[in-house]
């Protein structure tokens, strides 16, 4: 049980931040060829949610389990809570507090606030696109102006970029999560 234990805590550490060997292994199956550079990096961002949006498909687990095991599926679930919502409360130094409805909308209001040429100057990336840009992206983006700020992540990940953003420019800022039901 305790080697069952440690593996399972093994796995929570990898898949968070998944080993390039393996990024690229699913990388030479999906495209038939390894490849490098910005598509590796992009290849990461998209193996990543992946693995999230795989590991919350209650039928994909159930279909593995019985491929692991012969075993049949998992019984159904009992009806799931209310699910929460993520928030975040960012404080200046300056005494501003910016608290939207929604985290992306505070991490846009914050960046929008430090300003959008200095974000872009810290070289901060998002989804393996910069997180302040004036070039439009495949992928999510808020335009603000001329300015494209990147938003395809999870609510985690845009506190992470957040606390990135305060740490390299040195900002004293004061974030804190905090969860609501919808």
């Amino acid at each position: 049980m305790k080697d069952k234990s440690k593996l399972k805590n093994l796995f929570t550490e990898e898949f968070a931040t998944p080993p390039s060997d393996l990024v690229k292994y699913f990388a030479a199956k999906q495209y038939g060829k390894t490849i490098k550079g910005k598509v590796l990096e992009d290849f990461t961002e998209l193996f990543k949610m992946s693995l999230a949006d795989f590991l919350t498909d209650k039928e994909m687990i159930d279909e593995v389990i019985k491929k692991l095991s012969g075993a049949q599926p998992l019984p159904p679930t009992p009806p799931t809570p209310i699910p929460l919502r993520e928030k975040i409360s960012v404080t200046f130094p300056d005494g501003k507090v910016i608290n939207c409805k929604n985290v992306t909308d505070t991490l846009v209001e914050c960046i929008e606030k430090v300003g959008f040429e200095k974000v872009m100057e810290s070289g901060i990336k998002n989804s393996g696109i910069p997180l302040v840009s004036k070039t439009k992206e495949e992928k999510p983006q808020r335009q603000i102006g001329e300015y494209w700020i990147s938003t395809h992540s999870s609510s985690d990940e845009k506190i992470r970029i957040l606390e990135k953003i305060n740490k390299k420019l040195n900002l004293g800022l004061k974030i804190e999560k905090n969860s609501q039901k919808m």
